[in-house]
């Protein structure tokens, strides 16, 4: 905890660690509020599966009214049968596409930090050196500058290629996470369609029954 705190030395870093730390943490309440949404329509698909279930328990041969309100109860048990089939749909399609594209999120921004949080350690690593430097007896003096140096060209290294991959990381996740959004969108416009059009047909159906 106290590396991860630890004040960075420039700004473009602390400012990515700040930004990392938030979106981090966005991400991951995205991703529960998702997986609320899902186990709920899971839980609704389930309570219509039982209500269609319980529907074919009222059907009843003794006479003509008995036969006729089962022939409703069929028909509501159809309608109630696709209704789950729907949830069932709609739930999939979130984890396949916009909880994918949640946790790949996560997964990135958990890479980031690591990367970050291991450039922090190699500069607090540099600062004790540097320390230890000044305090060094004149003869050790020579070999902690020279530790000094190699220890500071690693560290440049290291923020120099972080630098170059964090700028390739905001232009590639956004597209990722843009490609996983627009795909949500299609396949639940896709499922919807297909859904309105079966409703129709059993609404249509319905019609038919009262109007025999």
């Amino acid at each position: 905890m106290r590396k991860e705190s630890h004040k960075d030395v420039d700004n473009f870093f602390q400012n990515e660690r700040n930004k990392n730390t938030n979106i981090a943490a966005l991400s991951k309440v995205a991703t529960e509020k998702l997986l609320d949404v899902v186990m709920t329509e899971q839980k609704l698909a389930l309570a219509c599966g039982h209500f269609s279930t319980s529907l074919h328990l009222c059907v009843n041969q003794d006479d003509a009214a008995a036969v006729a309100f089962s022939k409703v109860c069929l028909k509501l048990s159809d309608v109630i049968e696709a209704v789950k089939r729907n949830l069932e749909k709609v739930a999939s399609n979130n984890l396949s596409t916009l909880g994918l594209g949640l946790d790949l999120e996560s997964r990135y921004q958990e890479a980031e930090k690591e990367m970050l949080f291991r450039r922090t350690c190699k500069l607090i690593e540099l600062e004790t050196v540097k320390k230890g430097t000044e305090k060094a007896k004149a003869n050790k003096r020579e070999v902690m500058e020279a530790f000094q140096k190699a220890v500071e060209k690693e560290f440049n290294l290291i923020s120099s290629v972080a630098k170059q991959e964090i700028e390739r990381f905001h232009c590639s996740h956004v597209n990722v996470l843009k490609n996983f959004l627009i795909g949500w969108c299609e396949v639940q416009l896709n499922t919807a369609k297909e859904f309105a059009e079966l409703y129709s047909q059993h609404l249509e159906a319905c019609r038919n029954m009262y109007s025999e």
